[in-house]
């Protein structure tokens, strides 16, 4: 299978497969059907603007009797303006979604088929949720693009209430992607535009965070993945290039929680 994707839908590719490898996010009836051998990301060698290209044996949920794919058009999934930047699911059934346009956050309990609007953070002006993830079922983050006061919200009750994460370190001014290892140890990273490379991390369950500036390894970062508190890699920009559309696409790996990275494309 071969999907053409901008910048923005690699995030959700990724985990999703990484996720479903695992078998985390998938029902029992059909985990028996599920094969994900490999993911590789390339992108044109002189702009990025065509985004990625993803090359996917990727996951393949078949209907025992009939062998068709199921896929079912949700109804009564929350509506965006331009675009839901993010979702996260705990469990089939237990999930949350993200609007970019709206500052708006919608939570679902029945694996989609209806949808609570957990959060309204559009006035004075939006808060331009752009990832989202949760530990367990209460405790969860949320990454901001550009907001006035923080770049990283928290709920400590499923979503029912969301407060700005208050001790956040200086230096990143928004957050792209997030990756909850589990509920002490959390990473962040962003941002892809305007240009400012950083990953932000907690290991001790959001009470402190730091930052690492990221400006030598990349020229911008757009998401991240961790599969353990140390190990995991981030993907987004080069440091050369005249601007962020002639850079090329990078993807980082680091093996001792970002003290030191290693290029693995």
């Amino acid at each position: 299978m071969v999907a053409r994707l901008d910048i923005v839908s690699i995030k959700t590719l990724l985990r999703r497969a990484l996720q479903a490898r695992r078998s985390c996010l998938i029902p029992t009836f059909c985990r028996n059907f599920v094969s994900v051998t490999s993911v590789f990301v390339v992108t044109n060698r002189d702009s990025m603007k065509n985004g990625f290209v993803i090359f996917c044996s990727l996951i393949l949920f078949f209907n025992y009797s009939s062998g068709q794919l199921i896929w079912k058009v949700l109804p009564n999934a929350p509506k965006a303006n331009s675009r839901i930047d993010d979702f996260f699911f705990i469990s089939p059934l237990i999930g949350w979604a993200a609007m970019i346009d709206s500052g708006l956050i919608y939570k679902t309990t029945d694996g989609g088929l209806h949808w609570t609007k957990q959060l309204d953070a559009s006035q004075p002006s939006p808060a331009r949720f752009r990832s989202i993830g949760f530990a367990d079922s209460l405790l969860g983050w949320a990454g901001v693009l550009s907001y006035p006061t923080a770049y990283l919200w928290q709920t400590t009750d499923g979503g029912t209430n969301w407060s700005v994460v208050p001790n956040l370190p200086s230096g990143p001014i928004g957050m792209c992607g997030i990756s909850v290892v589990n509920q002490s140890v959390i990473y962040g990273c962003g941002i892809y535009n305007p240009v400012s490379p950083h990953l932000v991390k907690t290991t001790n369950g959001g009470q402190s965070w730091t930052a690492i500036n990221m400006s030598t390894q990349a020229g911008s970062l757009v998401d991240c993945y961790f599969w353990s508190p140390d190990s995991g890699f981030v993907v987004g920009s080069g440091v050369s290039g005249s601007g962020l559309g002639q850079k090329k696409a990078i993807v980082l790996v680091t093996s001792n929680g970002g003290q030191t990275w290693q290029s693995s494309y």
